[in-house]
């Protein structure tokens, strides 16, 4: 697993408390299911992302943007190099057993296959109880419109841990 430099530093005592306490009772469940941490850009959600990360053992790392371009030019290959390629990497996600974890779901475009796979994946890590942790900027309401209302009513009925606050990206003159 490889944390990019910006997230190496990365820890869970990094966060409120209350976040540590949500993610560490995630975490020590014999069946988690799904965790969406949810706020505006710049909260902390991708960094919470990669110091679960770090924690866990054998996680599987995707951004859900490059999630689906890697996932459609898979089904561009031809039958044999498809074959080649073993599963499908939505059906890879789906049957891994350990965690893991997609950030940024609603920064993709979204089409019907789009929308089909991600549902897929969701509602059969929802629906096994496997563990997986979702970041996003949009409220379950705005997934909802974007995306689908089941795959915000999976998200929803498991642990959602909502993030607020100022994008710490952004620097106000003379804070530098």
């Amino acid at each position: 697993m490889t944390i990019p430099p910006q997230y190496t530093a990365a820890a869970i005592t990094d966060f409120p408390p209350k976040h540590v306490r949500k993610v560490k009772k995630w975490l020590a469940s014999d069946l988690p299911g799904l965790m969406t941490l949810t706020g505006p850009c710049g909260t902390g959600k991708t960094r919470l992302l990669y110091a679960i990360a770090k924690i866990c053992k054998e996680p599987m790392i995707w951004d859900v943007p490059t999630l689906i371009v890697t996932t459609q030019r898979a089904m561009r290959l031809t039958p044999d190099a498809f074959n080649q390629a073993q599963t499908h990497v939505i059906d890879r996600l789906i049957a891994h057993n350990r965690r893991v974890l997609l950030d940024d779901l609603g920064a993709e475009k979204t089409t019907d296959f789009v929308l089909q796979e991600l549902y897929r994946l969701i509602s059969q890590r929802e629906l096994w109880g496997k563990p997986t942790l979702i970041t996003t900027n949009l409220s379950m309401k705005a997934l909802a419109v974007k995306l689908d209302d089941r795959i915000a009513s999976r998200l929803a009925g498991g642990k959602v841990l909502p993030f607020t606050g100022k994008d710490y990206r952004i620097k106000e003159v003379g804070d530098e």
